[in-house]
């Protein structure tokens, strides 16, 4: 099966400040990227946090350090590698 690539967003919530991460998911399906970006979601903090909980990748958020820290994952919509660098590269560039 050909590749298909899912652009994606971690967003980290904590302290009143949001900050968004933009990932670009290889997987078949848009249900199986928004799996693999929640798992990438879920293990940001459980590695910090040490908690030993097991990580469920269908949570709509997961919350980290007694809920002073919330992240959230979705897919934005397929994408192609060429126009998710290009994405970046606009949204990163300074003229």
């Amino acid at each position: 099966m050909a590749k298909r690539y899912f652009a994606g967003t971690i967003a980290e919530e904590g302290g009143g400040r949001e900050y968004l991460h933009n990932y670009i998911v290889e997987a078949e399906s848009e249900e199986e990227a928004e799996k693999k970006l929640r798992k990438v979601a879920a293990d940001w903090y459980e590695k910090e946090d040490g908690n030993g909980e097991d990580i469920d990748v269908n949570a709509d958020a997961y919350e980290f350090e007694e809920g002073s820290i919330r992240v959230k994952a979705w897919i934005d919509g397929e994408t192609t590698k060429a126009a998710w660098l290009e994405e970046r590269w606009q949204e990163g560039l300074v003229k």
